[in-house]
């Protein structure tokens, strides 16, 4: 080899193809010029890691064998392939407890340094949590939290949780407050859970069976509050859309916080949530997300209740149409958006709520007791 070397000066892809026939000794006749030969330098630190290396899945091997880059783009995709799947088999050949260890001591490391090593070793960290949460007794999950603490890594503690969560017969996930109860107090596997974050207090409140299902029961009760809360807004926004064209809302916020996901949003974002032993107030439990004032909130529950009913839609399209014909006239060739009026959600109660909800209580009771009299029921109905 060292007597055509000459031919590297004919086509540098050549030394591709034979370098790795070459023996330590000869590289050093292909190095005198570091400038133009970075890839001998790479294939020599790379033997003198290797030789050093007793490990097969040490890192600093494998990060330089995934850093060699060629001048053509996809050379370097298929070395870098190759090596990646290499690596990802020899490391598979670990126990399932080691390939965890080997991600909890390198992860944040390699996550600055080769993110492409990163991500196999969480793929297989991922499989091996997997694997060991088959055990349903909890053993295997203890004995892998005392020798590695993985709390700190969220996507493996998910797996941990999903993979332990008891399913039907059918694989569903199982539902109800009953059950899920059940399962939290008496399955081995939910203990370990909760004593790896450190949610399972040794004072002995989270032992007593009552205190756990009033908390359930608080919780369950919030989250139905939030559900009501928004019907409340739902109904409010529902009714405000029917008011003339000319009147322009100010919904301040409100009808963007109705198209949020609620699933998807914790329960302190829409409250301050009870906690276990803790003092009780006005103010916890109270939904704050929405930011309804009481009067707003009263209009929003009366509505809420009689928004279907026929009468009040009636009562409540007269009141609208009673507003439009106090409205000044206007010239017709006048910008329509100067005719726009801004109405609050306190002025829509002031001015529209009030008196609609007054006619519609007066109506329907008098229909209900029978004291209506009918000149004015042909009176209401004309109008």
């Amino acid at each position: 080899m060292k007597d055509h070397a000459y031919l590297t000066d004919i086509d540098r892809l050549l030394v591709h193809s034979w370098m790795p026939l070459l023996r330590v000794d000869d590289f050093t006749s292909f190095i005198k010029n570091p400038e133009n030969w970075e890839v001998p330098i790479y294939f020599l630190d790379l033997v003198w890691l290797i030789a050093k290396a007793y490990d097969h899945t040490d890192s600093q091997v494998w990060k330089k064998l995934l850093s060699v880059s060629f001048s053509h783009e996809g050379h370097t995709s298929f070395w870098r392939t190759t090596f990646t799947k290499d690596f990802e088999g020899k490391l598979k050949r670990e126990h399932p407890v080691d390939q965890i260890g080997i991600y909890s001591k390198k992860m944040e490391e390699l996550s600055k340094t080769s993110p492409l090593l990163c991500i196999t070793m969480e793929k297989c960290a991922l499989d091996a949590v997997a694997a060991i949460c088959q055990d349903k007794s909890g053993k295997a999950v203890s004995a892998l939290i005392e020798k590695h603490d993985i709390r700190k890594f969220g996507k493996l503690m998910s797996v941990v949780v999903l993979k332990t969560w008891p399913t039907d017969a059918n694989g569903e996930y199982i539902e109800g407050e009953d059950l899920i109860f059940e399962y939290l107090v008496n399955n081995p596997m939910a203990q370990t859970v909760f004593q790896m974050t450190d949610a399972l207090c040794d004072d002995g409140r989270c032992k007593d069976d009552s205190n756990m299902r009033r908390l359930l029961r608080i919780r369950k009760e919030e989250a139905e509050a939030v559900h009501n809360e928004k019907d409340l807004v739902r109904s409010l926004l529902q009714i405000c859309q029917e008011l003339p064209q000319h009147v322009k809302i100010d919904y301040n916020g409100l009808d963007k916080k109705n198209h949020q996901n609620i699933e998807m949003m914790n329960l302190n974002e829409f409250m301050k949530p009870h906690i276990l032993d803790g003092q009780t107030s006005a103010s916890i439990g109270k939904v704050t997300f929405f930011n309804l004032c009481d009067a707003t909130r009263q209009m929003a529950l009366e509505l809420h209740a009689i928004k279907d009913s026929a009468i009040f839609k009636m009562c409540w399209t007269n009141q609208v149409e009673e507003l439009s014909r106090d409205r000044p006239d206007t010239d017709d060739t006048e910008p329509f958006h100067v005719n726009e009026e801004l109405y609050t959600f306190d002025l829509i109660y002031s001015k529209i709520f009030q008196t609609c909800y007054s006619r519609y209580r007066g109506l329907y009771d008098g229909l209900k007791s029978g004291d209506l009299f009918l000149e004015e029921i042909d009176c209401i109905f004309e109008d």
